[in-house]
């Protein structure tokens, strides 16, 4: 598998619609699926977590984010994909020691340090209260 490319945005749409075709995914309104396809986007949000935190994407999707996250934390962390089939393409991109698991990060008790997420749209206010409750996580 390749990495997902940052060197430009038509280069990363190109590699989502692969894989997006050679594993018939059709995105699932019930998840609310989308997939960042701007490598500006993925830099900022590498640049801005803290290496150091021991952290948990919230939704994987086909694991573009997830490549670089994988590769710049320094703690074993979580990655959550609720979409068995994502997980299973997401799993291709998250380095070990990481964890990866296919189930919904709601249902999950975080004691984690930081929060990544392209955050679904109908889970964000979930999501959010879920944070704010949290007494371990530092930063979202």
């Amino acid at each position: 598998m390749h990495p997902p490319p940052l060197n430009n945005r038509r280069a990363l749409l190109s590699w989502t619609k692969k894989l997006l075709d050679e594993y018939m995914v059709k995105p699932r309104r019930r998840y609310s699926q989308n997939f960042v396809v701007n490598p500006r986007v993925i830099n900022d949000v590498v640049s801005r977590i803290d290496p150091s935190l021991l952290t948990m994407e919230i939704g994987t999707g086909l694991g573009a984010l997830s490549y670089y996250l994988s590769r710049r934390v320094r703690k074993p962390s979580l990655f959550v994909e609720i979409d068995p089939l994502l997980a299973e393409i997401s799993s291709n991109y998250i380095d070990k020691p990481h964890v990866l698991i296919a189930g919904d990060a709601l249902e999950l008790d975080w004691h984690v340090e930081q929060i990544v997420s392209n955050t679904p749209y109908h889970l964000t206010s979930e999501i959010l209260v879920k944070i704010a409750r949290s007494n371990s996580v530092k930063k979202a």
